[in-house]
């Protein structure tokens, strides 16, 4: 077994009010576009920051069908409005994927979100619709 080593993510916690991936992806028309494989050249470092969930976010905005042209500036700028909405401006311990999805919003980038409660209906969501942000725990040998 591994210890969970803490990087920066905290679990987010069940609301009930959370629009469900599967719910969403019933009303959803998928892309009329082939399944393909998304690359970039380029990658986003955190470091030995715990500011994962900025960098999972402007990861996501690099990414298709986004593609906008983000830098490790923009992740540590989206985790530190994360620690605001979370009450705790400066925070350096981390934050939870939901509250990035706030932030996004409340940037305009993003007009709604909602939660895989399976692995199968996050990754038919990313064959049909595009990129999606997970959070996991990450461990010693990772």
């Amino acid at each position: 077994m591994t210890l969970p080593y803490g990087l920066g993510r905290l679990p987010s916690p069940f609301d009930a009010r959370d629009l469900r991936m599967a719910d969403a992806m019933q009303r959803m028309t998928p892309a009329p576009r082939p399944v393909r494989l998304w690359h970039s050249d380029r990658v986003l470092n955190q470091g030995k920051t715990s500011r994962c969930v900025g960098y999972s976010w402007a990861g996501w905005g690099i990414a298709d069908p986004v593609e906008d042209k983000w830098t490790n500036c923009m992740g540590d700028s989206i985790y530190r409005e994360c620690a605001i909405l979370d009450g705790s401006p400066g925070y350096e311990g981390g934050s939870t994927v939901r509250t990035g999805a706030k932030v996004m919003a409340k940037r305009g980038r993003l007009a709604t979100y909602f939660f895989a409660r399976t692995v199968d209906e996050a990754l038919n969501y990313l064959a049909y619709y595009g990129t999606v942000v997970a959070g996991t725990v990450w461990t010693q040998d990772m």
